[in-house]
Order: C-alpha cells, then structure tokens, then sequence
C-alpha cells in the first residue's frame, strides 16, 4: 500500500482547482532480495517549482494532517475567507445567516493505493473499505478541519459583523482573530459522508521531514551522529548495561583520585577558617550515560591521509551528511514492526541548498541506493516513499534522465493567485504527431542539455539560432522593465518549436516562438534556386 494522492483545498496558497498531488508507489526493500543494486531515483516523486509557489506547503499540510497538529487562520486560503466574510455580511443584511451560511473549513482527500492487500494495513483501512467491492484497487479518506460549534461561531460572526471598524479592512483581520479563536475539531469521512470517529491518520502513515540548510553549528554532525549512537546503546540492553558498568568503575575510580589529590587539601584548608564539622565538601566524578553519549562522537573527514575537525568541512558536504544522518536516525529510532503497518513517507526539502551542480545532480540519482543499503544493514523490511521538493533545475535534469521519463515529476506554479499543481507524465508531454517517440527523446536531451530552467522561467522565448539568442538578450538585460524577470531564451537550432508545444501549455509559462519563414519549395524550384520576392499563395 501507498499514499497514491493528496488534493489540497483552500490550505494556503491552494484553492479547488488543480490541487491534486500525485505520488509514486512504494518501492520496497525486501531482505530475501537477491537485487544487488536498487536504484529508485525513476520512482521518487520529485516536486519542482519556483520560490513560493507552493511546494513546501505540500508536506507541511501532509505533517500537520498526521501528526494532527492545529491549524491556524494563517493556514486557510485568504482569499477564500475574504470571499467567505463577504458572503456573512449579504446573509446577515439578508437576515439569512443563522439558516445559511457556509462555515469555513480546510478539506483534504488521500488516495491509498492498494497493491497487496495481504499486508496488515487493511485492518487500519477497514472502516473505510467497500465490503461489497473486493476489486477496488483504491481507498479514499477524507479529512475536514470543521468548526465544532455552528451556533457559537455564527453568533461571533454576526457580533462582528454588526461592529463599527474605521476601516473595512480592520473587519478582516478581526475575521482572522475571530478564527484563531473558535474551536475547531478534525474530522474522518468516507466516500459516503460517513464520520469515523475512532480513526487516527497517524495509525495508517508515518512521515520523516528532513529540511536541508539546518547546519546550527560547527558540532551540528558531531551532535547528529551522537544522538544515532546513543540510541543504537538504548535498544541494546546488553551493550547498555556494559558501558554503565563502565562509567560506575571510571567515577569510582576518578573520584578516588579527587579525594587524594584535591578534596582532602580543600577541606584541610577549610579546616583553618571554620571546624569541618559545620564545613565540608565532596568532590566526585560525575560521569553519566546520557552525559557521555551527548558528547560522544568526534566528526571528522579525511582529506589526504590527514584528520580534517568538521569545522572546516564544506557547506555542501556538511549539508548532504546532514541528510544521511537524519535518514540513519530515522531508520534507527522507528519499531521494526511498525515500518509493516504504516505507509511510510520520507520527505527531502530543497537537498541542493550549498551543493554544487554536480553534487546536486548525482544526489537525486544515488539517494534512494543510500536509502535503500541503510534499510538493508538494518534488515527491516520497509515499504517506503520518497519525496524531495526542489527548484533546482540540476536535480530535474538528473530526475529526468536517470529514469528517462516526465513521470513522477510534480510541477508547482502560480495561477491567479492560487497554487496550481500539473502532474507530468509522458503521455501529456509527448508530442501528438506520427513521430512522437523520437520527438519525446528529443525533448528529453534538448532539456538536459539547454533547457530544463523552463521549469523555473517567468517567460520563454524560443529562437532558431545563436544570432537571435544573442541579440534578444543583449535587449532584455538592457530593458529596464524586462530585466527585472527571469525571461529565459532557448536557441533550440531549428524549426522544433512544436515538439514544446504540450509542455509549454502545461507548465503555462508565457512563451513566444520566433522562427524564419521557410517557404515550401517545389522539386524544379530547387534545382534552379530562386531568391521569392513574393509569398502570396506560397505555403510558409
């Protein structure tokens, strides 16, 4: 089983259209695997798009559904409850909104798909399964953040309606407060409106956050890396109770050498002030488990046969062993058990922050084989989805060339203000011609090689050749009014404009395409070669 989709309504940035996040299936590891190598970099849902688009807005609202976390009027679509409030101010001059009115909600629906319906996670999914429909290869589960009390919160609503503000705006803001207020309750239906009470999202997914650009200090590795040690001694009893055995004999034995060497002397001297019998003191060693594995770890990377301290580590590496040390810690601290009885999410936020571009291409093709040796060390049989957020045109490149495919690709933009979510797939890019395959490859190599910032542009312009690539950026960088967006020009050297056509329009990126006119030629006309001074009636 795995989370097949998410859609989104009225969360943030996100309104009721085009608000539906896919995700890949689970790839799991298996201990009787005989697969010596398992790349997943083809199956990872990669979330790309500009800065605000979005993205992140996804897995924090997937966060705060599992861990049922409170929302605030923050977290609700302005725009959405401006519209809301507007709609309370006709119905209370209506007199209608005790009867009428619309409460404000956040509403949410997961997709599960089911692939093997052996596992135990049936039993979490059972009150929302069809008993009548034992071929359905999906599970649907709605999820509603509701006002708890109508009558209470229309109450507050019409007090706050009927109050003089000095500015209309002020009304909204004390619409916000109004909101922060009120007590809200978050609730579990089925497809049939079915509220399921005894329900808990986190009982059925699990779900690892890892944000990148975390580095706090020059010991952030040494702390990440002790905290995986001490843990892996907590769940070893044995080993545990070794090393305490240990740590008793050093504070015996260091203690001993503080009262011979400076307890004795203290007190001594404290003796020619006042009796030892009214003052005294006892110096010990206070070595403790906790205290000792807190500070365990020493980080350190070899650079020519020489101990370099982790202080001088580059921010790139330093970063990319952040992330492995938050995955080791994960995999460590989650019940062997559990790993069977939940879909299983890890979410990688923005990796490229300080990694060089070959770093940051070489991480989306590699991390799920990193992933994948850590869980088989473990010998934990996992059924886990990866998902990394990005706007890192080098990380799409790898993305798609490593699998060779649009698939699994989630591109975040800006509609009218609103999140607007295109989920990519060979069959919506591909060209619709007789030549559709090799042009899909085209496609696929021309973005590796030129253009995959598409993806991030404000607008593109394609042009046939060098000479207007130049000229138009010369023109651009040198508008005082163009300069200011990201307006990016592909020389795509020859008449291929067509074959972007699909995936301009889906991406709706505003883009022009400038081309020559070629004029078609009959067979007689090429070989007596012609300058045409006129092309009415002429085919371009």
């Amino acid at each position: 089983m795995f989370m097949k989709s998410l859609k989104i309504n009225n969360f943030r940035k996100f309104g009721t259209n085009n608000n539906t996040i896919e995700f890949v299936e689970a790839s799991s590891y298996r201990e009787e695997s005989d697969e010596e190598e398992i790349n997943l970099a083809p199956t990872t849902t990669l979330i790309v798009g500009k800065n605000n688009s979005g993205k992140t807005t996804i897995t924090k609202a997937l966060s705060k559904l599992i861990n049922s976390k409170n929302f605030s009027a923050n977290d609700f679509n302005f725009t959405y409850l401006d519209n809301l409030l507007g709609k309370y101010k006709e119905l209370n001059n209506e007199g209608k909104l005790e009867k009428n009115a619309v409460l404000p909600v956040l509403e949410f629906k997961i997709i599960i798909g089911l692939e093997d319906e052996t596992n135990n996670l049936v039993t979490n999914l059972a009150s929302f399964m069809d008993i009548g429909n034992t071929n359905k290869s999906e599970v649907e589960i709605i999820v509603k953040y509701e006002i708890a009390d109508r009558d209470v919160f229309i109450k507050n609503v019409k007090e706050l309606l009927n109050k003089e503000m000095p500015e209309e705006r002020d009304k909204f803001k004390k619409f916000l407060e109004l909101i922060d207020g009120s007590s809200f309750k978050l609730n579990y239906y089925d497809t049939n409106g079915s509220l399921k009470e005894k329900f808990n999202l986190k009982d059925l997914i699990e779900i690892k956050t890892i944000k990148a650009n975390k580095i706090e200090s020059s010991k952030a590795l040494s702390k990440s890396f002790s905290t995986i040690i001490k843990y892996r001694y907590i769940m070893d009893e044995n080993k545990k109770n070794d090393l305490e055995d240990d740590i008793m004999d050093i504070n015996k034995r260091v203690t001993s050498e503080i009262t011979n060497t400076h307890t004795k002397n203290i007190n001594k001297a404290l003796g020619k002030i006042e009796s030892n019998d009214k003052l005294e003191v006892q110096l010990s060693s206070d070595l403790t488990f906790k205290k000792l594995m807190n500070n365990l770890i020493r980080y350190e990377y070899i650079e020519q046969d020489h101990h370099i301290p982790e202080g001088q580590f580059g921010l790139g590496y330093t970063n990319l062993m952040a992330i492995i040390a938050d995955i080791i810690d994960y995999i460590e601290k989650y019940p062997d058990k559990a790993f069977n009885s939940n879909i299983n999410m890890i979410s990688i936020e923005e990796p490229e922050t300080f990694m060089h571009p070959q770093m940051q291409q070489l991480f989306i093709k590699h991390i799920n084989d990193a992933v994948n040796y850590l869980l088989k060390r473990t010998g934990k049989n996992v059924n886990s989805q990866l998902v990394i957020t990005t706007h890192s045109s080098n990380i799409l490149n790898s993305k798609i060339h490593t699998g060779n495919t649009f698939n699994n690709i989630t591109y975040v933009t800006i509609d009218n203000s609103y999140s607007d979510v295109v989920n990519l797939k060979d069959s919506k890019v591909e060209p619709n011609t007789e030549t559709r395959e090799n042009d899909l490859n085209f496609l696929k190599k021309h973005i590796k090689y030129k253009v995959s910032e598409l993806f991030f542009s404000d607008s593109i312009i394609f042009v046939e050749g060098i000479t207007e690539e130049t000229l138009l950026n010369y023109y651009i960088d040198n508008d005082p009014e163009l300069n200011k967006f990201y307006i990016s020009i592909f020389n795509i050297d020859g008449a291929h404009g067509l074959v972007y056509h699909k995936l301009i329009k889906l991406l709706k990126v505003p883009t022009i395409i400038i081309t020559d006119i070629d004029i078609k030629r009959e067979d007689n006309e090429k070989e007596h070669f012609r300058q045409i001074q006129n092309i009415s009636n002429r085919v371009t």
